[in-house]
């Protein structure tokens, strides 16, 4: 594990940072937005990017959020789960003019800080980073030079049914057998995302995009038993998940509940993978 982070890791380069504002303080939808809201000030953005031969650009943003009625009580902070939505919270950087830039995901690391939140009092507070992660050389210095203001944008529900430590423990992402055909051989050009906007093309591109992770899961599990061979398929998988990306972020208005539905719990698994490959 210690020679794929070394071969997967690489350095960072210097750090921009401004203030920007909330345009409004409450999320407009989902269980979670009864609970909390934004601190009605200014929040620092900052700007990162890795160098190295898989160069990796970050804007995050550290956002107070305020608990705005009576936490969850009788509740271990770490049965609090998450549901409805992928990323938790997500936010929505805004240029001078008011129009949306782009989405940044509840950082996954800091999921464990807002269950504790969650059984607290009113009026207690806690620093949230919010995360975005992009692989476009030119896109994300763009966006964070444009952003002067930030939206809540969704907020999950939240279930105590399930008494599970890791917050995404309360779904089952199998990962197959590490002997099996499907996971011998790494091959993405089988995988279509030719697959456009359309009621009746969601579903096949959603079929390929399960194809995707499952590839992208076998390769996560090979690299972590040592297979530095499977490294060279890296480059390739990013491409790939950048095309499906650009198909299916902005998609929830043309899928049914369902399709969306099975669009988050597929990302999830891929999600619960890289955090995997990480530990």
């Amino acid at each position: 594990m210690i020679s794929l982070m070394a071969a997967l890791a690489s350095c960072s380069s210097g750090n921009d940072s401004k203030m920007i504002t909330p345009t409004s303080t409450e999320f407009p939808s989902g269980e979670l937005a009864k609970y909390i809201e934004i601190a009605d000030q200014p929040s620092e953005l900052t700007f990162a990017e890795t160098e190295g031969s898989m160069p990796t650009q970050y804007i995050r943003l550290k956002v107070t959020l305020k608990l705005v009625r009576d936490g969850l009580k009788d509740v271990d902070a770490r049965d609090i789960n998450f549901t409805g939505l992928l990323s938790v919270a997500v936010i929505k950087l805004v240029d001078e003019n008011g129009s949306d830039i782009q989405d940044l995901d509840l950082k996954y690391e800091e999921i464990l800080t807002l269950q504790k939140l969650l059984t607290g009092n009113v009026g207690d507070t806690a620093e949230i980073t919010f995360e975005g992660e992009f692989h476009n050389h030119d896109d994300a210095p763009t966006w964070f030079k444009q952003a002067t203001q930030f939206s809540p944008y969704l907020a999950g529900d939240i279930d105590t049914a399930s008494a599970a430590s890791d917050p995404l423990e309360a779904q089952e992402y199998p990962l197959g057998d590490d002997t099996s055909a499907e996971e011998s051989s790494f091959n993405l050009g089988d995988v279509d995302t030719s697959s456009s906007s359309g009621s009746e093309d969601w579903d096949a591109l959603l079929d390929s995009y399960e194809k995707y992770v499952d590839k992208y899961v076998s390769l996560v599990k090979k690299a972590a038993k040592g297979d530095m061979t499977a490294l060279a398929e890296y480059p390739s998988l990013m491409e790939k998940a950048q095309e499906f990306s650009d198909k299916l972020q902005n998609a929830e208005g043309d899928m049914s509940a369902s399709q969306w539905t099975r669009y988050n719990n597929i990302s999830m698994k891929m999600m619960k993978a890289a955090q995997e490959m990480q530990q």
